[in-house]
């Protein structure tokens, strides 16, 4: 592409005015159809305000893909923050998303990072780091309210430990309660999962998402639209057909990919408005389940193990394969793209299960959720460049 080319795609006028305001990791002014959820937490958490350090605060949302339990816990805690300030407590508001660290010692690292920014990124051993945290608390009289997001990959990867020491650090240490833990889950069998006493101290603390209707979910994106898109670009016909589209899974953050989308099909037209066949073509594009921030995540292994699960249930009609099966495939990929494969693919297919991206029966794989070739796309995308193309 010449350079007069280049400059005139990226610098053409755009039907959006701020694309960022449908980034999943944005928190809008307002929550529709989540107040309730807002005021249960707000609720849980209040004595960290009202008598800091009298009592430890824990809650569990759950919640399937989309349905605003993020958003929450994040709308929660730019609350709580500016509430702290207003009352000379000394809290920290933290996020950690629990898919990307591998193991407990990188959770309360990323912790730590987050409370001080020259803490070092490496040396210090589990033990160590939890008695580092609690120093940091103690020497900074300071409330710490944690969120731990998608904290099912905590289990997955046998990590309960950094749950149970969380929760408990007051104990372990004989101090005020400074730590203050919302896990984010996407069902209760994360709660399952866990020792008799951890379940107790959480059951009374569980705030439920259902999944959004077709009409919440037009309210969702009809709002996002005026924060993204220049006044007139998105009409009431193409906010409701995204609504309808994502309402089968009741998911706002597909509704809200497919409308990025969309855009971005609009701007490719030059046309000064986002039209019902952008949406359509958008929709060809994606598929719930095969999502920009899951596939993100994936170590090289797990992308190139998915690569050749999708490759196999695209060539072989079946529903599910033992995974020694999906051995030669992945020795394949592994090869195609010039990578020494690994010899142990439980704990990568487990991670895969964990996200949604493959379904687990009885010892056997399934690719359950998309179209096989829409996987395959997607991976080898990101593969070849290390991100999604768009368009595609």
């Amino acid at each position: 592409m010449r350079g007069v080319e280049l400059r005139e795609l990226v610098f053409r006028p755009s039907v959006f005015k701020d694309e960022g305001k449908l980034d999943i990791h944005y928190v809008p002014p307002y929550l529709p159809h989540r107040e309730e959820q807002v005021k249960q937490l707000l609720a849980l958490f209040s004595s960290v305000l009202t008598a800091p350090g009298l009592r430890a605060c824990r809650a569990l949302l759950v919640g399937g893909t989309g349905t605003g339990k993020t958003a929450v816990a994040l709308k929660v805690g730019e609350v709580m923050a500016e509430e702290a300030r207003r009352r000379h407590v000394n809290l920290r508001y933290v996020y950690v998303n629990s898919r990307v660290l591998k193991d407990g010692r990188e959770v309360l690292n990323a912790v730590l990072m987050a409370i001080l920014s020259s803490f070092p990124r490496r040396g210090l051993g589990y033990v160590d780091l939890l008695k580092a945290l609690w120093q940091c608390l103690e020497q900074g009289d300071l409330q710490l309210v944690l969120t731990l997001d998608e904290a099912h990959y905590l289990l997955a990867r046998r990590a309960k430990e950094v749950v149970y020491d969380l929760l408990r650090i007051h104990e372990q240490f004989r101090g005020a309660r400074r730590v203050h833990v919302v896990f984010i889950s996407r069902d209760e069998a994360f709660l399952d999962a866990l020792d008799k006493a951890t379940q107790s101290t959480l059951k009374a603390s569980v705030i439920r998402f259902p999944k959004y209707t077709a009409s919440q979910l037009f309210d969702i994106v009809r709002s996002r639209a005026e924060e993204a898109f220049c006044e007139g670009a998105v009409g009431g016909e193409v906010v409701e057909m995204v609504a309808d589209l994502a309402a089968p899974w009741g998911d706002a953050r597909y509704a809200l990919e497919l409308l990025w989308r969309a855009g971005k099909y609009a701007d490719l037209e030059r046309a000064d408005k986002v039209l019902l066949e952008h949406v359509r073509k958008a929709k060809a594009d994606i598929h719930p389940e095969v999502r920009r921030e899951s596939l993100y995540a994936l170590t090289l292994h797990q992308r190139l193990l998915l690569l050749a699960i999708a490759r196999f249930f695209k060539r072989v009609e079946r529903a599910y394969a033992p995974l020694e099966e999906l051995r030669g495939e992945y020795e394949a990929a592994c090869e195609e793209y010039g990578v020494k494969a690994e010899g142990g693919l439980k704990e990568d297919v487990e991670a895969l299960h964990s996200q949604g991206l493959v379904t687990l029966k009885e010892g056997l794989v399934g690719l359950l959720d998309a179209p096989a070739y829409m996987v395959e796309r997607a991976v080898e995308e990101l593969l070849a460049t290390g991100r999604l193309r768009w368009p595609p």
